[in-house]
């Protein structure tokens, strides 16, 4: 859960980053986003497999938790990243409000320590 949260803020700036190169009239950018744009499709997936994998170890490993709110919000969490994942959109939503990263990781140490 934590190389996840750590992987996506970085992914999502990066990702930006490309996606302003789309409609560039500059040739080299345009040559690099498409250099780069099947990495992030890669990565996005990978992002959303991550999660997958995540969800299910939660629902295995944590199964008496199951009706706490902070077992809800992870899962919830989770769930976003792998929908986003699935349709292409991991964007900066996942950053903020109830998916604040601060908050999830509190969330998930919270759940660490009720186990």
């Amino acid at each position: 859960m934590f190389t996840l949260l750590g992987k996506i803020d970085p992914f999502i700036k990066w990702k930006n980053k490309i996606e302003k190169l789309e409609f560039s009239t500059n040739k080299f950018e345009i040559e690099l986003y498409n250099r780069h744009k099947a990495q992030i499709c890669d990565l996005e997936i990978n992002l959303g497999i991550t999660a997958s994998q995540v969800i299910n170890y939660l629902k295995t490993e944590f199964l008496l938790q199951e009706d706490s709110s902070v077992y809800k919000t992870l899962l919830s969490y989770l769930n976003a990243v792998k929908e986003a994942s699935q349709n292409g959109i991991i964007d900066e939503s996942l950053m903020s409000g109830d998916f604040e990263p601060q908050r999830i990781m509190s969330f998930v140490k919270e759940l660490l320590q009720n186990e």
